[in-house]
């Protein structure tokens, strides 16, 4: 039985949550936009949730590398133990870089 893109997007949200107090914006259907903007430290990383083996469509794509050529970090998804991984990266390189914030 495969796994549903949803039950990965909601597993991986609450493993944020629970193991960084990541918080996560679900984005509404805006066409090629990802699923999820998690928000942590004052980062922002967006997230593409798929089922196993399936890739972006082309405006997804699109709007992804949009986002990284803005200097946004995102990704698509497709299994939630490489959620994991990838977000724990993210989150290192991010402590490493300390916090940005316009408002102190």
């Amino acid at each position: 039985m495969s796994i549903l893109e949803t039950d990965t997007e909601r597993k991986a949200c609450s493993w944020a949550a629970d193991n960084f107090g990541a918080r996560n914006v679900k984005l509404q259907k805006k066409l090629g936009w990802p699923d999820r903007l998690f928000l942590w430290r004052g980062k922002c990383l967006f997230i593409e949730f798929k089922r196993k083996g399936e890739e972006a469509r082309k405006i997804q794509a699109h709007v992804l590398q949009f986002l990284k050529d803005d200097g946004f970090d995102s990704m698509v998804i497709d299994d939630l133990e490489k959620f994991k991984v990838f977000f724990e990266v993210w989150v290192k390189k991010h402590e490493r870089m300390g916090p940005t914030s316009l408002s102190k």
